[in-house]
């Protein structure tokens, strides 16, 4: 089971660091490949593990302690960092949808607006 997890871990810290690279080329204004939006795919490859996971954490607490429960144990810049990453996807929402892709990438790109 622990190596499971490692593995899982190991799976978990690549994508973060694929998605993050993606997100600043994107917002450098760089076209990627429509291979990137493969992200989406391996997070849900993690996250359905990580709901587990979050399930047996949390089920002993209250849910309005759901976070506190689940990071608990996390030392406290993987909080902030989870916080964090939270906000960054709301305020990216927001952003999305207010402005959009505004034409297509030639040669088959994703735009980078997409991308983020």
């Amino acid at each position: 089971m622990n190596q499971c997890l490692l593995a899982l871990a190991a799976i978990s810290t690549l994508g973060l660091a694929l998605s993050v690279s993606a997100h600043i080329l994107s917002w450098a204004g760089v076209e990627m490949p429509t291979v990137v939006m493969g992200l989406h795919v391996a997070a849900m490859v993690c996250a359905l593990p990580a709901i587990l996971a979050g399930y047996r954490l949390t089920r002993d607490y209250p849910q309005k302690d759901y976070w506190k429960a689940a990071l608990r144990g996390c030392p406290p810049w993987m909080r902030r960092a989870t916080y964090g990453f939270f906000g960054y996807a709301i305020v990216n929402f927001i952003l999305f949808i207010g402005s959009g892709p505004h034409e297509t990438a030639p040669r088959g790109g994703v735009p980078p607006e997409v991308v983020r």
